[in-house]
């Protein structure tokens, strides 16, 4: 089996196309179809099927995805021993963070991670965290720096930070006078006071998202929103400009302690986590970057415990 075709085959089935696997992979169009239509006509039957969603591996199609990934992955962890022993002169970090706070962290560290490896390609992919735990159960990227409520079974997390998740309310609120004051223990509220309000919520994808909508089964109700959104700022920012409730992280209230604040009812906590596959190898270069996340998240969220 060759090298590149286990990987143009995941890709196509990553990106569910022909055209966007090729832009994807630097080829042309008509040279990754020819790899395909070899590729189908050496084992005898079709890879994948065309649907109104994209092209979809057939049953062929999938066993050979999952022996192509085992095949990168190999290839992958192979070439990451090599390099450390070369001395991580040059390499590759596929890398996934979430959208807001991740780019945030990105931006900050990577001059540093630069400055050491300067020989280093980086391929980082943007998500929220279930797109996040998608990509690396699929192989696409090796780890991600994200935020995390549950586990999965197929993966590892490396947790370090966490911060505590609150609902928040705007100024003037009817039931703002309940919040503790500043600086003393949070008092919890029970949700089905908000019934008739209208929330900020954040997207089910992201971590927040999700933890809200257990909140409200667990309440036995369905909230009416005013905004949904991903990111954890923009909804404070909402909050606070007298638009409704929100459930925010803790990283984004501690320092501008200015809203009536609740704990949940049971707490719930946002980690921050190195993602990966078990038995992921991590080069140096991949633990220093590791290292420069931890360093980033001890020093900027006020809310965080070391573990």
């Amino acid at each position: 089996m060759e090298i590149k075709k286990p990987e143009y085959i995941v890709t196509i089935a990553e990106e569910r196309s022909v055209t966007r696997a090729a832009a994807r992979l630097y080829l042309t169009r008509p040279a990754l179809s020819h790899y395909l239509l070899a590729l189908e006509s050496e084992l005898g039957a079709p890879l994948f099927r065309r649907t109104r969603s994209g092209l979809e591996p057939t049953e062929l199609g999938e066993a050979y995805i999952r022996g192509a990934q085992r095949v990168l992955d190999a290839v992958r962890q192979t070439q990451k021993e090599l390099d450390d022993i070369n001395g991580c002169v040059s390499g590759t970090l596929r890398i996934g963070i979430t959208l807001g706070s991740g780019a945030m962290m990105f931006n900050s560290i990577f001059p540093k991670f630069h400055e050491r490896y300067p020989g280093f390609d980086i391929r980082l992919l943007e998500g929220n965290s279930r797109e996040l735990e998608q990509s690396l159960l699929r192989g696409s990227i090796d780890f991600a720096v994200m935020g995390r409520a549950t586990e999965l079974d197929d993966l590892e997390y490396i947790s370090f930070c966490k911060t505590e998740i609150f609902l928040l309310l705007p100024r003037g609120h009817r039931l703002s006078h309940l919040a503790a004051p500043p600086g003393q223990p949070r008092t919890s509220l029970d949700l089905r006071e908000l019934r008739d309000d209208a929330f900020i919520l954040l997207h089910p994808d992201t971590v927040v998202g999700g933890i809200s909508e257990r909140c409200f089964r667990r309440y036995g109700f369905v909230p009416r929103r005013i905004l949904e959104c991903s990111l954890n700022n923009m909804a404070y920012n909402m909050v606070k400009a007298g638009l409704g409730p929100a459930f925010v992280i803790g990283s984004q209230i501690a320092a501008r302690d200015d809203l009536p604040c609740f704990s949940l009812d049971p707490r719930e906590y946002w980690w921050i986590s190195v993602a990966h596959r078990h038995g992921t190898r991590f080069s140096l270069a991949e633990r220093y970057f590791q290292q420069l996340v931890r360093e980033y998240y001890d020093s900027n969220l006020p809310f965080s415990y070391g573990l």
